[in-house]
Order: C-alpha cells, then sequence, then structure tokens
C-alpha cells in the first residue's frame, strides 16, 4: 500500500475520531470506583501491597472469584498502576483499558492492508467505533480491562488462529488466555476456534487448540459458583419470547437512536435490522462454509478474522440473553453494553467489505457515502450521549463525596444492606489508610457555604422510602464542573445530590445554543441515609468560577 496524498489524508481522518475519543476521556474522567471497583480492584491492590507474598497467594488474590467470573487482567493492570505511580489512580487504570481499542484499530490496519483496500474504506471504522455511546463501560474503573479487553483480545486471538505460521497458533492461544482472564466470556472462543479450524479439516491444529486452551478454559471454571442472586438458566428459557427476540435484537442495537426516542420504537429498530443481517449473515456463513468443507475454496486469514469476529460476538449475544432474558428488553439497552453492537456492526461492515461486492466498492459515491455516514453517527453519538455522560460523571463524584461525609452511596441501594455496606466500608476504609487509593477532589465543595442569591421554586415528590426534587427553569450551563445540585442540610448533617437535565433536539440545540433544556430532576434520594428529623432542602449552582445557593424555604420532614 503506497503512502501517498491519499493515504496520509484518509490516515488523518482516521485519527480524528480517536483523538477526540481520548481527549473527552482525558477531560471528564474521574477518581472514583463504582460498584464492583470495591472488592475487583482496590480489595486487591491493598491485599497485594502488603508484604511479601508467595505465588500461591499472589495467585489467590488475583484469581478470587468477583461476581460469576475472574478478573485476573484487571487486578494484574491494577496493581501495576500501584507499582508505578505510589497509588491506584483508577483514571490511569481506565486509560488502560481504553487504549486497548487501539491495538483492534492495529489489526484492523492489517486486514484492511491485506484485503489490498483503500484506507478510505478504514475511515468509517473508528468514527463508528471511537464514540462516547458506551460511556458508562469507560468511566466505570473496573469494566475497560475486563469487558474492552476480553474482546480485543478475542480479536487478537482470531487474528492469529488461521495464520500460515505455525507458530501463531501458540500466539492464538495466548491471546485466548489474556481474553479469557480478562472476563468469562473468553471461553466462547474455545467453540469458535473449534467451528473455524474444523470447517477447514485442520484438526491437528484443532487438536492442539482444544486440548491447551481447554485446559485454561477449565481451570479458570474450577470452583467458579455462580452468585445466588443470578437468575438461572432455567428461569430464563421460561422467557422464550423475550429471549429470541433480545437475541435478534442485539444484532441490530449499533443502529439504536437512544433514549430521547420510545422506547417500543427502538426495539422495533433494533429487531428489524438484526433481522435482516442475521439472515445475510447466516446465508453468507452457510455459502462460505459448503465451499471450504468441500474445498472449493480456502479460507483466508484474514476471512477467518471475520468469521471468527463474528462467530465469537453471535455466541456471546445468545450467552447474554441466556442469562438475562427474565429482565425483559431493557437489559440490552444499558449503555456499557453499547460497544459490543458496534463491535458486531465493524465486523460485518468487514464482511460486507470482502464478500466480493466488485461494483460497489468501485462506484464512486460508495467511499464517501459510507464516511458520511460514519461522520455523522459519530458525532450524533456525542450529541445523544452527552447528557447522559455529565450526569453518570456527577453521580461518581457525589457518591464519593457522601460516602467520605456520610457513609452513603446514593446511586447503589444494595450499600443499605448492613452486610454490604461492610464490606465496602472496610474496603474503602483501607485503601484511604494504606495509601494506596487516594479520592478525587470536589469542585462542587464550596457550594456549601457559598452565597445565597435569592430563592428557587422546587417540587418534591415523597414516598415513604425515597423522595425527588425537581427544580424547574434554572439553567445548567456549559463547563465539565458546571451543573445544579440538591443539598439537604441539618444541624447534624450535610447531603448534596446531583440533578439530571433534559437534553434538546438537535435542530433545537442550534436554533437556541443551548444542549439542555431549562430545568433540572434530582436522582432518587433514599431516606434511609437521612438521619436529621428534619433537613431544609436548598439548591447549588456551579456557573464556571461562580457558585452560590438558592433557598427554596421547604423541608424534607422523615
Amino acid at each position: 500500500m503506497a503512502y501517498s496524498i491519499k493515504n496520509w489524508l484518509a490516515g488523518i481522518l482516521i485519527l480524528l475520531p480517536v483523538i477526540l475519543f481520548f481527549v473527552t476521556v482525558n477531560y471528564l474522567v474521574v477518581n472514583v470506583p463504582f460498584q464492583d471497583d470495591f472488592d475487583g480492584l482496590l480489595e486487591p491492590t491493598v491485599a497485594l501491597s502488603k508484604g511479601n507474598h508467595s505465588v500461591g497467594e499472589v495467585w489467590k488474590i488475583l484469581s478470587t472469584q468477583d461476581d460469576e467470573r475472574r478478573i485476573v487482567m484487571n487486578r494484574v493492570v491494577a496493581y501495576s498502576v500501584y507499582s508505578l505511580f505510589g497509588d491506584l489512580d483508577l483514571r490511569k487504570h481506565i486509560f488502560a483499558g481504553t487504549s486497548t481499542l487501539l491495538i483492534f484499530l492495529a489489526f484492523l490496519f492489517q486486514w484492511f492492508r491485506k484485503q489490498n483496500l483503500s484506507l478510505f474504506y478504514l475511515v468509517p471504522i473508528p468514527f463508528v467505533l471511537f464514540n462516547i455511546q458506551f460511556f458508562d463501560a469507560v468511566f466505570w474503573a473496573n469494566i475497560p480491562v475486563q469487558q474492552i479487553g476480553v474482546f480485543v483480545w478475542a480479536f487478537a486471538s482470531l487474528y492469529f488462529l488461521n495464520s500460515p505460521k505455525r507458530y501463531h497458533l501458540g500466539v492464538s492461544i495466548i491471546f485466548a488466555i489474556l481474553s479469557l482472564y480478562s472476563d468469562v466470556t473468553g471461553f466462547l472462543l474455545l467453540p469458535a476456534g473449534v467451528i473455524l479450524l474444523g470447517l477447514q479439516k485442520k484438526w491437528k491444529q484443532a487438536a492442539i487448540w482444544s486440548g491447551v486452551f481447554g485446559i485454561a478454559v477449565a481451570y479458570y471454571f474450577y470452583g467458579l459458583e455462580v452468585p445466588a442472586y443470578r437468575p438461572s438458566f432455567a428461569s430464563n428459557l421460561v422467557h422464550p419470547v423475550n429471549l429470541v427476540g433480545m437475541y435478534v435484537a442485539m444484532h441490530g442495537l449499533w443502529l439504536d437512536p437512544g433514549s430521547g426516542v420510545n422506547f417500543n420504537v427502538r426495539i422495533a429498530i433494533a429487531l428489524i435490522t438484526g433481522f435482516i443481517l442475521i439472515i445475510w449473515v447466516f446465508r453468507a456463513f452457510v455459502l462460505t462454509a459448503v465451499k471450504v468443507w468441500t474445498n472449493k475454496k480456502a479460507l483466508s486469514q484474514s476471512e477467518s478474522f471475520v468469521w471468527g469476529g463474528i462467530l465469537f460476538l453471535s455466541a456471546t449475544f445468545l450467552i447474554f440473553v441466556l442469562g438475562r432474558a427474565s429482565e425483559g428488553f431493557g437489559a440490552i439497552f444499558i449503555t456499557r453494553y453499547h460497544l459490543l453492537y458496534l463491535f458486531w456492526a465493524v465486523f460485518c461492515y468487514m464482511l460486507f467489505l470482502s464478500g466480493g461486492t466488485v461494483g460497489i466498492l468501485n462506484n464512486n459515491y460508495f467511499k464517501p457515502a459510507v464516511i458520511i455516514a460514519s461522520v455523522i453517527y459519530c458525532f450524533s453519538a456525542y450529541l445523544v450521549y452527552w447528557g447522559d455522560m455529565d450526569y453518570f460523571r456527577k453521580v461518581l463524584l457525589t457518591d464519593a463525596y457522601e460516602w467520605k461525609h456520610n457513609r452513603a452511596i446514593p446511586s447503589t441501594p444494595i450499600y443499605q444492606t448492613p452486610r454490604i455496606k461492610k464490606v465496602v466500608d472496610d474496603i474503602y476504609e483501607g485503601a484511604y489508610n494504606s495509601g494506596v487509593y487516594i479520592g478525587p477532589d470536589y469542585q462542587f465543595e464550596d457550594l456549601f457555604n457559598a452565597e445565597v442569591r435569592g430563592k428557587t421554586e422546587v417540587k418534591i415528590s415523597s414516598d415513604p422510602g425515597s423522595l425527588v426534587v425537581n427544580i424547574p427553569g434554572l439553567q445548567r450551563s456549559k463547563g465539565k464542573d458546571d451543573g445544579i445540585y440538591v443539598i439537604l442540610k441539618s444541624d447534624k448533617e450535610t447531603h448534596i445530590f446531583p440533578t439530571r437535565h433534559g437534553r434538546r433536539a438537535a435542530h433545537r440545540m442550534l436554533l437556541s445554543g443551548q444542549y439542555y433544556y431549562p430545568g433540572a430532576t434530582s436522582e432518587i434520594i433514599s431516606k434511609a441515609y437521612l438521619k436529621s428529623p428534619s433537613l431544609s432542602v436548598e439548591i447549588g449552582v456551579k456557573e464556571g468560577a461562580e457558585s452560590y445557593r438558592l433557598l427554596t424555604n421547604q423541608q424534607v420532614n422523615l
């Protein structure tokens, strides 16, 4: 591939969304643990930081079950961050995990070179892949190394699996083990690899693959227990409509228009798109499989990579719905899973490019049309999900503040369970006291003593266990730390809670110059965290360098 001016231009276009993505992440990421981060990252890092351990003790700490999986890679990276920098800064841990996407992009670059395709055909992929619609899979520290890494290492394994070089089978197995010990989903590489190698009648390689990686899988699952709170496969099988519908929809969710659209419409779009893609992919697989099995066609390394990715992702979707069908369609729309759907879209696009559609590929309008569509897709994702990302960031920060000052984690109701509370408090305190973890700065902390600039109206919706505060009329300004907060105060305690703002449609943003509608609504506030019989309600406002309070003349009475 000659590096002409066109290739340099394509390279610049490829890097633009990548740079934008990492600049955005670096700008907004916070050093706050969330839910699984406590026992997944903080606890093992504290344990490893204490004195000398035998190899067996280190392995036990690294491989101790977290939820229904082992996350060895996550803990290795966490301890590495601690060892290199002197504390476990979760922002660095997050960067390590999200950076694996660059490895995937490098494999894609090699794939396009081997296919002898113009780099302009690669341009749409980073615009689709590097955007913020899976923001909580980035800002939740436990997830990037785990749930991004498991797929990147799996794809790396599949890339080398069908290579003509003999030692590449060993490389493939190593990457497969990295995937497996990133997250349990990696075990699906075992059947995917057997299918790809068996289809080509490469029985020796299939036996080596099954034997070596099979031992790793067996060791991984040995002693692993499914937590009691997880629904069993049997309980999900009694929901066949959900099971089939969710499985089909997952193949089309890369086209989800976002939470601003009616949920039933979103389901319909996903079902229609998914059904069309499943039929097309299944037909292409059957045709390819027959030709390969009857020796009419050899499966190249590039084709094997594409089919491996498709098989692995489709199997992942199946395992997901077998475990979550009882929860309904809402489970598959959770934003942290969106990256899976984007990976699926990427491999379908690559299948299309490698399918011999020469007439379309040579069409003068195809490349610019796909590039323009991908650019629109990328920036639409930023518009649609920016508000949700901003709110999640503030939830993390206010959670951290609430725990530090009130031993409360408002976004996580299970924390109120005495057993869970003790476990989390012990881990959090141990991480702080040992110096393994140093908390974030709280840009909203000055609100508690900020000047009062008048009053505002609020509406409080309350039930026996919780309350929600609605603040009509106030407009959020544009800064990353700007926002409107609910402050509950008494002589004995002070609490702060973030608020969510309605997002304008794109054309209304352009006309008004404002991303958010006026008004704000607090998160659901559990009364279990409030100890005083009566607390006053104030509104804190951050606008750039300015901080001020608005009184409401409202009280929360317990």
